[in-house]
């Protein structure tokens, strides 16, 4: 039943004074909501710049990438992708010496692995997919608190490669840099979806 039926059904049966009554409360409860809704609007988490208050200075150290592995230069590829991400999705101060920080990123490439994936009419391998596994931390400085962890991230990308050894070209490092900043999108992510 609606309730303008009810308010119709008191009125007719000629009792105002419950309809004085239902009505006051009605416009009671409406009110009490009202300043309820204003009063615990603005407790508890809040939002700067569409980033989560995830440290009260927000300056975060992201150290050089550790490689375990034996490819040259992957640490750089991955380290400048995380910073590049980390200025561009968020309102932090990004720096690279932990010293004046309030969290710490730690990184590492544990392992790098290429394989074929498709073989040209030579036998020779024409497409491979290169594959990481890493592990990321971010520590609160001041406690040591671990604000976020990953110990086993995956990432996977495919690339070409010109079987004509006059026109050879491997496009291993423009596929490890694609995969740089997939992976930093979605370590910042992570790391901002916790908070």
């Amino acid at each position: 039943m609606s309730f303008q039926k009810i308010m119709l059904a008191i009125m007719r049966s000629g009792k105002s004074r419950t309809l004085k009554h239902c009505t006051g409360m009605l416009l009671s409860t409406v009110i009490l909501s009202l300043l309820a809704g204003i009063f615990t609007g603005g407790c508890g988490y809040h939002v700067e710049n569409g980033t989560p208050a995830l440290l009260p200075g927000k300056i975060v150290a992201i150290e050089s990438f550790q490689n375990q592995t034996a490819y040259y230069k992957i640490d750089q590829i991955f380290t400048r992708a995380m910073t590049n991400e980390m200025v561009r999705a968020t309102s932090y101060r990004v720096v690279s010496n932990p010293s004046g920080a309030d969290a710490v990123l730690q990184s590492t490439i544990r392992s790098l692995s290429s394989s074929p994936v498709t073989y040209s009419e030579s036998s020779f391998a024409s497409a491979f997919r290169v594959t990481i596994n890493a592990k990321v931390k971010l520590v609160e400085k001041s406690s040591g608190a671990v604000l976020y962890e990953n110990q086993d991230v995956l990432f996977s990308e495919q690339y070409v490669i010109n079987t004509d050894v006059e026109n050879f070209f491997s496009e291993m490092n423009p596929a490890l840099s694609r995969m740089a900043d997939d992976f930093a999108s979605t370590i910042v992510a992570a790391i901002l979806e916790a908070y």
